[in-house]
């Protein structure tokens, strides 16, 4: 709760809330919800909005896995790459056009994303291969 009060957050404290969070939805979704994490090590300290990895998990369940009638697998990863730090939260599924989504979760991440960082960080949505993919990308001096 404290989070909501900050400019920024630890990644380690995001990945400990995300981690509290999906708890509560394996109980929900049991073995519908499929977890993997890839987290590089290092990076406890880099620095983001906070709730912002936090949206896309988020997203992750509820257009993914809420709309899957089977397992649905999660990943969600962290990793430096040239000269920035990448964070990834994928899920197997399409990106729907739908009433029900307005987009605005994704939006917002971005904008706040563009106020700490401006154009060095950015955040994305994608399909490949089966995979809906979000993902943010930091500068390297965040860390």
């Amino acid at each position: 709760l404290q989070a909501g009060h900050l400019s920024t957050a630890r990644l380690a404290d995001e990945l400990a809330a995300i981690g509290a969070y999906l708890d509560m939805e394996k109980l929900r979704f049991e073995e519908r919800l499929q977890l993997s994490w890839q987290i590089e090590p290092g990076l406890d300290d880099v620095k983001l909005p906070p709730m912002a990895l936090q949206t896309l998990v988020e997203n992750a369940v509820k257009h993914g896995v809420e709309r899957s009638s089977g397992a649905c697998q999660v990943k969600i990863s962290a990793r430096r790459i040239a000269g920035a730090v990448a964070l990834s939260v994928a899920n197997r599924g399409r990106i729907r056009d739908s009433s029900e989504s307005t987009g605005l979760g994704l939006a917002n991440t971005g904008k706040r994303l563009d106020l700490l960082f401006g154009s060095a960080a950015s955040c994305e949505l994608i399909e490949k291969e089966g995979w809906v993919m979000a993902s943010i990308v930091l500068p390297q001096t965040s860390s």
